[in-house]
């Protein structure tokens, strides 16, 4: 399972949504419907990575935590 930090005040689909910028995303090499670990402050939350073509750019890859 890939762990990574990210921004959770960046999350205009609502709190449990924080968007990925799409360099970070393919940096990582995601995949939508990987399960992952996020980080932010030492706190560690699990979710699932989703894309979705309909959103703008920006907000187009984003984890859906749990």
């Amino acid at each position: 399972m890939k762990e990574f930090g990210i921004d959770c005040k960046f999350n205009i689909l609502g709190p449990n949504k924080p968007a990925l910028p799409q360099k970070e995303a393919l940096g990582l090499n995601l995949k939508p419907g990987e399960h992952v670990k996020v980080f932010q402050d030492g706190i560690i939350m699990k979710g699932t990575v989703v894309y979705d073509e309909q959103l703008p750019q920006m907000y187009q890859w984003y984890v859906n935590l749990d």
